[in-house]
């Protein structure tokens, strides 16, 4: 099995311990505390520079230094998933973790990744990897991130659904498990089919938005929270022009584009928003959405979620989170202050909006053009 893999630890010189002490996630009270735990009492009058200039004079030793590093530590915000299908009919769970033991002994001290793989439910596997990544953004006692991403394949009928957060590592270790997969005979990938409205005109790709907003199973639609609109660098149902015409159409449509690429509207009911109508006659269509819905029956919890294509003019690179809840009080209230969501309720969230995007973008293809035989969806 593959070590975990450490960062050199060192000293942290007086620049290091200055450039920590004033990030602004340092408030007083915090800095106050440690400074207390050291037996070291200022006076509340001091700013936070004047502190930092005396205190980086001062000698830390490494439990200090990450003791410091605790009180100041934030969450880094999770990544976003995706979601794909693989066609796997004659793959079997069992054949998915001998695939990933072998890439754990091919990355695991190369790429400086400890695997863990799981069995869940009847028929599935989850591959949890742990990894250290530098941010050079950061000053120097902060740029080693530890992270972890999961990759969960769901046996289906027909194969896999995969849900992975939406990021690098895990696309070439997915990559990596559907080639092990593969019979040995042939160079080919499974087919995988991913969300994607490449192709769709602006009008579908808004569909498919409206759809996935209306669509979540035992939810009701509330509030669009936030909306991002992108200009589509084709459309698929653009008639036959003749050569000047066509000349003169791309040109006025450069100049256009030119005033406004992309757009981001904030607010409530932004769909029936004169500003997102005057978008969507233009040519425009919804590349990213957020927004509420409200449990069915009574007292429902209102849940947040939030979806997009990464590349808004190509209708591709489908992402998505469960941004939180909004708890419903005893008197019947809802709570101001959004919560997160986690374990088996976010699972379940997370696979409703999968299940939901796939029959989206089939329904605005179908909807709009009556041709059920070209699906919006990409096969690799």
């Amino acid at each position: 099995m593959a070590k975990p893999t450490h960062i050199a630890r060192y000293y942290a010189d007086d620049k290091d311990v200055f450039d920590l002490l004033s990030l602004g996630n340092v408030n007083m009270t915090k800095l106050h505390s440690f400074l207390r735990q050291r037996g070291i009492v200022v006076s509340p009058t001091l700013d936070k520079e004047e502190i930092a200039r005396y205190f980086q004079r001062s000698p830390l030793s490494w439990p200090q230094l990450e003791s410091l590093l605790s009180l100041i530590d934030r969450a880094e915000r999770e990544d976003k998933f995706t979601t794909c299908k693989i066609d796997a009919t004659d793959t079997s769970v069992d054949s998915v973790i001998s695939a990933v033991a072998a890439i754990q002994n091919d990355r695991g001290e190369r790429c400086g990744e400890v695997f863990k793989t799981e069995k869940i439910g009847d028929g599935g596997v989850e591959i949890t990897v742990s990894y250290a990544e530098p941010d050079l953004s950061k000053t120097r006692c902060l740029q080693k991130d530890d992270k972890t991403l999961v990759i969960r394949l769901v046996k289906e009928n027909g194969g896999f659904k995969v849900r992975r957060h939406d990021n690098e590592r895990s696309a070439a270790i997915l990559d990596q498990v559907e080639k092990l997969l593969s019979p040995s005979d042939t160079t080919q990938h499974r087919k995988r089919r991913e969300i994607a409205v490449s192709g769709l005109t602006s009008t579908q790709r808004s569909k498919f938005f409206v759809e996935l907003a209306r669509g979540i199973p035992g939810y009701e639609l509330k509030d669009e929270k936030g909306l991002r609109v992108d200009r589509p660098e084709s459309d698929s149902n653009e008639t036959e022009e003749d050569e000047e015409a066509e000349t003169e159409r791309k040109k006025a449509e450069e100049e256009f584009r030119g005033m406004v690429k992309r757009a981001i509207l904030q607010g409530t009911s932004l769909l029936m928003s004169r500003e997102y109508q005057n978008y969507a006659k233009d040519g425009y269509s919804i590349s990213k959405l957020s927004w509420t819905v409200e449990e069915t029956g009574n007292n429902g919890n209102l849940v947040e979620f939030s979806a997009e294509f990464n590349d808004g003019e190509q209708g591709t690179g489908f992402q998505y989170r469960v941004l939180g809840k909004f708890e419903r009080k005893e008197d019947g209230s809802m709570a101001k202050a959004r919560t997160s969501v986690t374990g088996l309720e976010k699972d379940r969230l997370l696979g409703l909006l999968e299940e939901c995007a796939f029959a989206s973008v089939e329904k605005a293809r179908n909807e709009e053009t009556g041709d059920a035989a070209n699906s919006p969806v990409e096969e690799h």
